[in-house]
């Protein structure tokens, strides 16, 4: 049930939430949200609804990264974008015209480049440390 609830937006708090209805502080609600999406057989079960519904509704990565090419180009004014321009206002309307405009949106372009470069590995949110080195070796590597 919790695994169903939680590909609706993908938040384990309101998941945990709309299934255990009793529950009335959110602090329990994160942690126990949090715990579940750590229990194996539930996140298996996610996997398995997010893939189920990925080909339910034909979603394929590169799908996703064509949309996301020709967003950018919008985003970065490279191909243009249809505007209504009116002039005069309510019934003193006097002209109606369209015109193809190029306009940049930084923050959209941003946002796209970023989503891009994630699924290219280019950028990484974890650090991963590796080496035999102790808390303690650091230490007296420190104090030199």
């Amino acid at each position: 049930m919790f695994a169903r609830e939680y590909i609706v937006d993908l938040n384990a708090t309101q998941a945990y939430f709309r299934v255990y209805k009793s529950c009335k502080k959110q602090s329990t609600a994160e942690v126990n949200g949090a715990k579940l999406l750590s229990n194996t057989k539930v996140s298996t079960r996610i996997r398995e609804l997010m893939n189920a519904r990925a080909e339910k509704v034909e979603l394929k990565a590169d799908n996703v990264l064509k949309d996301l090419m020709s967003l950018l180009d919008v985003e970065m004014g490279r191909i243009p974008t249809k505007k209504v321009i009116t002039e005069g206002m309510g019934e003193g309307v006097t002209n109606v015209s369209e015109r193809d405009m190029h306009e940049t949106d930084t923050k959209g372009a941003n946002a796209t480049l970023t989503l891009m470069m994630r699924h290219l590995g280019m950028l990484n949110d974890k650090v991963k440390i590796e080496g035999n080195y102790s808390l303690k070796d650091a230490l007296i590597e420190l104090e030199k």
